[in-house]
């Protein structure tokens, strides 16, 4: 499947999460230099309107490899890492109203029922997520990688590790994506 790039730059950004969570599954990515978007190429021309209308300028470029002789680590959380070398993945895949309640019991449990009723009228969307940083060997006791676990063994942690879940209103998301 072919897939279009682009950089993304916040120009005024509001309610990115939930642009974001309407394109589907995508990945975003985070080095030294910028963020980009990928998304099929299907999508290209939509997830451009799209992050337009959240006030997210998107342009086209180029892909950044896994830096060499890097170790990928699992990241279990979504805030903002600036590590010089680093390069950053973040798959997310939105969840419509429908599977989300299928989940309810598990995943919605620890929320009230405020939280509950914004989430079905449509004010908050759910999403799945997962997190694979590539740094330098030398940083892995870094300050700033607390609770990062590098992948040693398991190999398959890199493209289908375990998926955690979050809530466009909690903007965990878009507090990445501002970085």
């Amino acid at each position: 499947m072919s897939e279009a790039v682009f950089r993304i730059d916040a120009i005024s950004p509001r309610d990115v999460a939930r642009g974001i969570c309407a394109l589907g599954e995508l990945a975003l990515e985070r080095d030294a230099r910028a963020a980009l978007l990928v998304v099929p190429a299907h999508a290209a021309r939509d997830a451009v309107a799209l992050l337009g209308r959240c006030g997210v300028s998107a342009t086209p470029s180029q892909r950044t490899p896994p830096p060499e002789r890097a170790i990928a680590a699992v990241v279990p959380h979504l805030a903002p890492i600036h590590l010089d070398g680093m390069l950053d993945r973040v798959w997310v895949r939105a969840i419509d109203v429908g599977h989300a309640t299928r989940l309810a019991q598990r995943v919605l449990r620890g929320y009230d029922a405020e939280r509950l009723r914004t989430f079905l009228r449509d004010a908050d969307r759910a999403y799945r997520w997962r997190r694979v940083m590539w740094v330098p060997r030398g940083a892995l006791r870094a300050p700033q990688l607390r609770g990062v676990r590098p992948i040693v063994f398991d190999r398959e942690a890199i493209s289908s590790g375990h998926e955690r879940w979050g809530f466009t209103r909690d903007a965990d998301l878009a507090a990445w994506i501002a970085g």
